[in-house]
């Protein structure tokens, strides 16, 4: 509520002059909200009331603002302005000159006088609104063009990369897109400077006359502070400025003004736009040109980065053939790495042998090489950490966080944040991968699924190794067992025969009577059966030294077989469930493991051949004492064995499965496995709903 009707005590007892009364109104501001005031009342309410100040009523409950800027009156009235739908304010007016009081009459004149008053108001609201909806109105068809031309410009540059790849046809975007802001802007030239791997940094300059080159440097510009709140906003440097901050070995540029744009990719500010003021330029809005010319640069720069790293990603897991060796494969995958990922700095690869000892397996981007041997990226306390990490750690400030915070890599090679990845497979761990940024890097989501994408595929390789060794490993024992089966079953073979020769020898002898010459003959025979008989007993002896010189070593049998089911569990059919039933069982029993390892495997792969891949199938282990026995039970829900196969399921080459490949050794080389172990394989039962076969090891060694 503004105004007053009254003027100032100087001019109280005289008319007012020219233009005092407009001075004394002029910038007069009410309050509304003081209690029982007399001019809410008449604001809220819509009532007009009439006060006599004089006689001691209505004068006091006037609001304090107003009654120090007005002189007592015989009387006042305060009319209300009506608008059509909410109170415009009140009319005050007071009388002066005593013995005068105002008419019924003067009413009706100052209630016609404030409904006119009431209908300029509004109207003048009305158009004030209009007005402000109009500027609005234009305001936004102005931006919704701008943004239109700015995501027309922004389509045509993702669809041109989009039909064409590598870094010419991006150059053309680029020198494009300079070219349209100085047009734009008014400007003589315009430089982009952007991070590219192995920390260079690329310039890229275009001139009014439709010049254009591009060079690469190692020295960085300059960097400025993030607690500067206009660090990435768009703004205006002088030439002088340039040069203090060093600039203009860049731009090459003596212009008196440069307008600055950081350009944002993938979060992080990894370029800059710089654009020459030509002088008395009148172009308004410079600064938001530019910034909408960076912000179009930024997310061409972001598609491009992430498509060419999914390419380089395929092609590099295209190329790995596993020919060549290990070392060489982590070498070529940390360079892709490098050479894709623009803003890293180094990147670190950790892989750990068969004997869990951590080894640094491939490196780049280091800046002291001669300390990589004596002093290696990251010590055993931080790789520790990582790889008994549950995911990917990102630390922006790795100086501050565990477990870089004490690394002296970080504080040799000026590394400002770090990515690091456990390289696991199920319980498996297999090494560490590190992505080192010397700059203050942030990490979005499609970052972090890159960098994540190169750790995996360092995992693979690794992986791969090691199954490999574990092939060869598994692929030799079983062909020591197999050996050792068929010798046993060549001695057993050979025993048969010198037996059936003996008997044969007795009979031929009694039927030829004393003839000489073929008594002689037939002893001879008989002396080289001897001779045989010795050399089989001689082949069981070394047979069974062999067979004891396995590595058995006292082991509790619980862990050891959860162990192996849970690596089998993840090599079963899709279709089958293998699981241990844990019983809390303190067994201990001295085994060779990997043959142990071998002997269950076979187990559990021929109860998963057993089960057909329409039924849901279930192999469970179980280990339990029965008797003087400990028991290990192999149970399957599979279609049984038939009761005339029982007895041949051990024998070598038995089978009744289709020969894809080598069948008929696995029951046979488990059985001989028991046996060294000092146990017994056998069929518990068989029938259409399953087989079970129990492993039994003496509880006390002779």
């Amino acid at each position: 509520m503004n105004g007053s009707m009254a003027w100032s005590n100087d001019i109280a007892n005289r008319p007012p002059l020219p233009g005092e009364l407009e001075g004394a109104l002029r910038g007069l501001s009410v309050t509304l909200n003081e209690d029982e005031s007399l001019l809410k009342r008449c604001f809220a309410k819509r009532e007009l009331i009439h006060g006599y100040p004089r006689s001691g009523w209505g004068y006091s409950v006037l609001p304090e603002t107003l009654t120090r800027a007005i002189n007592p009156a015989d009387e006042f009235v305060l009319v209300p302005l009506r608008g059509t739908r909410e109170p415009l304010g009140v009319l005050y007016v007071d009388n002066k000159f005593s013995g005068q009081r105002i008419s019924g009459e003067e009413y009706r004149i100052l209630h016609n006088f404030a409904a006119q008053i009431a209908l300029v108001v509004e109207g003048a609201r009305a158009l004030a609104s209009e007005r402000e909806l109009r500027r609005l109105e234009q305001m936004q068809r102005e931006q919704i063009d701008r943004e239109l031309q700015d995501l027309q410009e922004l389509q045509r540059a993702l669809q041109f990369n989009l039909d064409k790849s590598g870094n010419e046809p991006f150059d053309d975007v680029i020198r494009a897109e300079l070219g349209k802001v100085c047009q734009s802007a008014m400007g003589s030239q315009a430089w982009l400077v952007r991070v590219c791997p192995r920390d260079s940094w690329q310039i890229v300059a275009h001139g009014s006359a439709g010049h254009y080159r591009t060079w690469q440097t190692a020295d960085a510009p300059p960097v400025p502070r993030r607690a500067n709140p206009d660090y990435m906003s768009p703004r205006m440097v002088s030439y002088i400025d340039s040069v203090s901050s060093g600039l203009s070995a860049y731009l090459r540029t003596g212009s008196e003004e440069l307008v600055v744009a950081p350009i944002e990719v993938n979060g992080n500010h990894q370029a800059t736009l710089y654009v020459e003021v030509l002088p008395g330029s009148t172009v308004t809005n410079r600064e938001k040109v530019v910034e909408r010319a960076a912000n179009r640069l930024g997310v061409v720069i972001s598609q491009v980065q992430n498509v060419q790293v999914l390419q380089r990603l395929v092609d590099s897991a295209l190329r790995l053939t596993r020919d060549e060796p290990l070392d060489e494969t982590l070498h070529n995958i940390v360079g892709e790495a490098m050479e894709v990922l623009s803003s890293v700095s180094t990147v670190t690869l950790y892989a750990i042998d068969e004997r869990d000892e951590i080894m640094l397996s491939a490196w780049e981007g280091e800046r002291f090489r001669d300390q990589m041997k004596s002093h290696p990226p990251y010590g055993s306390t931080v790789v520790e950490n990582i790889v008994k990490a549950d995911a990917g750690i990102f630390a922006t400030d790795a100086i501050e966080k565990r477990p870089f915070r004490r690394s002296q890599f970080i504080k040799r090679e000026g590394i400002h944040s770090v990515a690091a990845f456990p390289l696991t497979s199920g319980r498996q761990r297999l090494g560490c991968m590190f992505f080192s940024y010397r700059r203050r890097h942030l990490f979005p989501d499609a970052e972090r699924s890159a960098l994540s994408l190169f750790a995996q595929l360092a995992a693979a390789e690794l992986l791969y190794e090691r199954l490999d060794h574990e092939l060869a490993k598994k692929t030799q024992l079983e062909q020591y067992v197999v050996r050792a089966a068929l010798a046993s079953e060549f001695i057993h073979r050979m025993d048969n025969t010198l037996s059936g020769m003996s008997d044969h020898i007795d009979q031929i002898e009694a039927r030829v009577g004393e003839e000489p010459a073929v008594r002689k003959r037939l002893e001879r025979l008989r002396n080289k059966g001897k001779e045989l008989v010795f050399l089989s007993e001689d082949l069981k002896k070394r047979l069974n030294e062999v067979s004891r010189d396995a590595k058995r070593e006292m082991q509790p049998l619980e862990p050891a077989l959860a162990q192996i089911v849970e690596k089998l569990a993840r090599e079963a059919p899709e279709h089958v469930d293998v699981h241990l039933v844990p019983r809390q069982a303190s067994f201990s029993y001295p085994i060779d493991r990997p043959l142990f390892e071998i002997l269950i495997g076979h187990l559990v792969d021929n109860a998963c051949d057993a089960i057909p891949v329409d039924r849901q199938g279930l192999v469970v282990i179980t280990l339990a004492k029965h008797g003087d026995w400990i028991r290990i039970a192999v149970r399957d829900n599979g279609s049984g064995i038939a009761e005339e196969d029982i007895e041949r399921v051990f024998d070598s080459g038995f089978t009744r499965k289709e020969s894809g490949r080598e069948r008929g050794q696995g029951l046979g080389i488990a059985r001989m496995i028991a046996e060294q172990h000092h146990g017994r394989l056998t069929v518990g039962r068989s029938n259409k709903t399953g087989t079970v076969f129990w492993l039994d090891l003496p509880s006390l060694l002779e």
